[in-house]
């Protein structure tokens, strides 16, 4: 999922995708994990207009948020079952109680 603030720039090779998206959200499964939080995060951080990308765990209750400290910088945080996360990009705050409110326990 993408956030865009303003008028959305689409693709030339492709309309569903914007090409300014101000943050990200991808939720991480087993078999992409190590490509979405390595390679594809390269890829992100080339985009001008990106502010943060926003990584959901599916197998625990854990957040983690990068932003952009400056156009050469990232910086990390994780929130994990009882924390919460600041959304700086969006304006809010995240729990990852409240997102898996309704969510199964996970699996031991």
């Amino acid at each position: 999922m993408s956030v865009v603030c303003g008028p959305v720039v689409p693709d030339p090779e492709g309309a569903a995708s914007a090409t300014n998206p101000a943050v990200v959200v991808s939720v991480l499964s087993d078999s992409t994990m190590d490509y979405d939080l390595g390679e594809k995060f390269e890829h992100y951080k080339q985009v001008p207009s990106l502010r943060a990308v926003i990584y959901i765990w599916q197998d625990q209750r854990k957040i983690e948020i990068r932003r952009r400290a400056s156009a050469e910088s990232w910086i990390s945080a994780i929130a994990e079952e009882s924390g919460s996360i600041s959304i700086d990009a969006l304006g809010c705050t995240l729990a990852p109680a409240d997102l898996y409110r309704d969510a199964a326990p996970p699996e031991a």
